[in-house]
């Protein structure tokens, strides 16, 4: 294999259609070993490749296909037989220094019920040295994430039907005329003509939303699509149309019609999920995405499924009992490897966790009068969490309803915990520009250093890509569409994330019936204003969680 090939077609060129990026290179041998588990055994002849021809390319620690049938038949039977498969797929990393994503991403698609990929770590060396050993600026020589390809078993496990076609989406890639020809077919496929993807693409222009749901499986979208906004996958269908597969879940026929077309999509590269600087959003890149949140019915369906989530997949139970292990089996592993700074980086991924159950709850609707309690920390002075329902009164996250205030209207929540500061912090950095605008948070808001053990609350007011907020952040610049209805939500209406971060205070216990938040003293334009947050204990979306108000001249 050559370290230093360049993918055809140029780097991150998502408009190549020429076929394979790179070329496939016969390695004399191959030896698999296990701590446990495969037995060292010895391959000759195995196809190797570079993989990733964008934001993972590297020469110095390249990604990798491993195909161990490529060139000797004879490997099929014994690789399959000791691995399960005769493919391998190892993703450097290297916008993962954690090395966890990719792992604990598709364990939440299997508990969510979606297709998922199997995967481990593996130690990688080429004539006894660490790939990217002695190379400046490589992290963890050698270490790479092994991920289950999207091949003939991949398919066995997850659909019922295993001679369907697959197709692959990248960048900009979607199901509209303009991106057909570069939509690339797989070689598992059936057929090659792409003419049931053409079908279903042609039937979605002409019948819309009513069309989409007889080609694809739209129930399993919204799944899907519930799952990308939990993990804030910025990189996949609904926020990037990227990293994605596209399988029909039939036996292929040469002439397709309505009854032979039931596309089904499968989440790939997740090494950039759960990201802290990302929001928590609902975006509309894909033309599936758009005809979801443009219906109420399915709209409705996005949201109860977001709160079915929120209570199983992201619920404490599954958290605790699951994750929290999993992670830290992971992580052992890792520092076995030689990965440095685990134990921070598993706490900054569970910390993401968590702020995804808070981002369900403000994206949902409240459970009751009483709010939401989303812990920072699983155990408070070595007791368990307490029972669901209770006040918990030390190292909680609280959640709450936000007040109305005249900001621009957003697609997404970012709910982030406030430093232990007394005095504004400086302003949160803005995500990447992406597709469909950027999000600008606001400062924080002052909070009462006089209450002993509290840390001050920190708002953040999310802007519309159109809008821009004042030099001191308070009001907002109207754009050009000031006022017009985006999914139902008038554009001067805001969902502020509000976290109170209850560090232990002294004193008797609070009653449960008492109001948990330190006073704000608000700001001129707020004692203006008149705003009533939803009725307690309703099960609002985002556009019901404030209430439009008249702010007296």
């Amino acid at each position: 294999m050559r370290r230093t090939e360049a993918p055809a077609g140029g780097r991150c060129n998502f408009d190549w259609a020429g076929g394979s990026r790179f070329t496939w290179r016969k390695a004399a041998s191959v030896e698999i070993s296990g701590t446990r588990f495969p037995a060292r055994t010895a391959f000759g002849e195995v196809g190797i490749k570079k993989k990733s021809f964008c934001g993972s390319f590297s020469n110095d620690k390249p990604c990798l296909h491993i195909d161990f049938a490529k060139f000797r038949d004879a490997n099929k039977a014994a690789a399959q037989s000791l691995l399960g498969s005769r493919y391998l797929t190892l993703d450097n990393s290297v916008q993962d220094p954690s090395y966890l994503r990719q792992l604990l991403g598709y364990a939440l698609f299997e508990l969510a019920g979606l297709p998922f990929s199997r995967g481990n770590f593996a130690r990688v060396l080429v004539n006894g040295t660490p790939i990217g050993q002695g190379v400046a600026g490589v992290d963890s020589p050698g270490v790479f994430v092994n991920v289950e390809p999207v091949m003939p078993r991949y398919i066995e496990r997850n659909f019922r039907h295993s001679k369907g076609n697959l197709y692959e989406l990248e960048h900009q890639d979607d199901f509209v005329g303009a991106r057909f020809p570069m939509i690339a077919v797989e070689s598992l496929s059936r057929f090659e003509d792409k003419a049931d993807l053409k079908f279903a693409i042609d039937h979605v222009a002409a019948h819309g939303l009513a069309g989409a749901s007889e080609v694809f499986d739209l129930d399993q979208f919204v799944k899907l699509y519930a799952m990308e906004f939990f993990l804030k996958h910025w990189d996949g269908y609904s926020r990037n149309t990227n990293n994605t597969y596209v399988y029909n879940d039939v036996d292929a026929v040469a002439v397709p019609g309505l009854a032979d077309v039931e596309f089904k999509l499968i989440p790939w590269g997740l090494d950039q999920t759960l990201q802290p600087a990302r929001h928590f959003r609902l975006d509309t890149a894909g033309v599936l995405a758009k005809l979801v949140r443009g219906d109420a019915g399915r709209r409705a369906q996005l949201a109860g499924q977001i709160r079915a989530y929120r209570e199983t997949v992201f619920g404490a139970k599954i958290q605790q009992e699951v994750l929290r292990p999993s992670l830290e089996r992971m992580a052992a592993l890792l520092t076995e490897l030689g990965v440095p700074g685990m134990p921070t980086r598993v706490t900054e991924l569970r910390k993401q966790l968590r702020l995804a159950t808070s981002a369900g709850y403000l994206f949902a609707g409240l459970p009751g009068a009483d709010g939401a309690y989303v812990r920072e920390h699983d155990e408070v002075r070595g007791r368990p969490p307490a029972p669901a329902g209770r006040h918990r009164r030390h190292g909680s996250l609280v959640l709450r309803r936000a007040r109305h205030r005249e900001v621009g209207h957003q697609q997404g929540v970012r709910a982030v915990p406030a430093r232990q500061r007394d005095d504004v912090g400086p302003r949160a950095p803005a995500a990447p520009h992406l597709p469909g605008g950027q999000h600008r948070p606001r400062r924080g808001v002052r909070g009462h250093p006089d209450r002993p053990g509290r840390r001050r609350i920190h708002v953040q007011r999310l802007f519309h890509a159109d809008e821009r907020p004042d030099r001191r952040g308070r009001g907002v610049r109207p754009g050009p569409d000031r006022g017009r209805e985006t999914a139902g939500v008038p554009r001067r209406h805001a969902v502020e994330a509000v976290l109170l971060l209850i560090a232990g205070a002294r004193g008797r216990q609070r009653d449960p019936g008492q109001a948990r938040f330190p006073r704000v003293r608000p700001s001129k334009a707020s004692r203006r204003s008149q705003c009533r947050a939803s009725p307690a204990g309703s099960k609002a979306s985002v556009s019901d969680i404030v209430k439009p108000c008249t702010v007296p001249g």
